[in-house]
């Protein structure tokens, strides 16, 4: 149920994005975080698949969770870092745009914040792809199937590479994770501060005032899934740390039960974080709404 309303709320999401256009950076970066969303859901609904007992009892011409873990395991989580960094990204440029709103549309242009949102992308991408190369697709041979499978293999060198991999997911979760957190906390001081000033300079107009109050309305948006993703990513940076700093929260150490259970925790989390955005968009801004009434509706733009 939570992969379905995610899943169809993510199509609807790109869809209504799509229909606004992309002039309005903050539609570009809601359109990232979408597709990085929609990516996580498909490889989650991969693993289940892979680990349902129907489906790995059946007659395959491969070993699933072997497959699962390179096609589904590391992809999922570059796609979580992609996520998290545009989250990270989306709350600073809105912490920028309520301070300094004039300077700051002046840099971020559509086509620079595509060109960042990239970035982004690829760095992720290039984050995890030496983990990938140590691996190989082989066939071997199984004797509880008397069987040839297709199976995954790995170098010498995947242990030291999956280590030094899961040690940069710590820093990357890390400094995604802290730094929602600080501009989150800075995003929400701004706004009560322009709450209780309406008529700063800034403000001075109607055009201006009006500019202001869309600006506003975008941060409070922001804010909210800034938030969510604090409380849905807090276990599993906590686990994750725990596991990097302690070998008794590895596999072995005293307390691993807790990193295990932690995780699978965090799992449900991240995909509720990734399902929620659609009504918080719909909820707090009126063109989304508007446009995602008329699309299942099925009018025209």
């Amino acid at each position: 149920v939570l992969f379905t309303v995610g899943f169809v709320g993510n199509v609807l999401n790109f869809l209504v994005f799509q229909r606004l256009g992309f002039h309005d950076t903050v539609n570009i970066s809601m359109t990232a975080l979408t597709l990085a969303d929609l990516g996580s859901l498909v490889l989650v609904l991969w693993k289940n698949i892979c680990y349902f007992p129907p489906f790995f009892k059946s007659d395959l011409p491969f070993v699933p969770w072997d497959i699962e873990s390179v096609m589904g395991g590391w992809p999922r989580i570059c796609l979580i870092r992609i996520a998290a960094m545009i989250t990270a990204y989306v709350t600073l440029e809105r912490c920028l745009c309520i301070t300094l709103p004039l300077k700051v549309k002046a840099v971020l242009t559509p086509k620079r914040v595509t060109c960042i949102l990239l970035s982004i992308v690829l760095i992720m991408v290039i984050s995890v792809a030496p983990l990938l190369l140590e691996t190989r697709f082989v066939f071997k041979f199984y004797s509880f199937s008397n069987k040839t499978l297709l199976a995954v293999s790995y170098t010498d060198k995947w242990e030291q590479t999956e280590n030094t991999m899961l040690a940069f997911s710590t820093l990357y979760n890390l400094i995604s994770f802290i730094s929602i957190a600080i501009f989150t906390a800075i995003l929400v001081r701004q706004l009560n501060i322009n709450t209780k000033w309406p008529q700063a300079p800034a403000c001075v107009g109607k055009l201006q005032t009006k500019s202001s109050k869309k600006e506003r309305k975008a941060s409070k948006m922001v804010t909210l899934i800034s938030t969510l993703f604090i409380v849905c990513f807090f276990p599993g940076t906590v686990s994750l740390v725990c596991s990097m700093t302690s070998a008794e929260f590895r596999p072995g150490g005293t307390y691993f039960y807790v990193t295990t259970d932690t995780i699978l925790a965090s799992q449900i989390l991240e995909t509720i974080n990734a399902s929620s955005n659609m009504f918080i968009y719909v909820r707090m801004s009126s063109k989304f709404r508007k446009e995602f009434i008329r699309l299942l509706c099925g009018r025209q733009k």
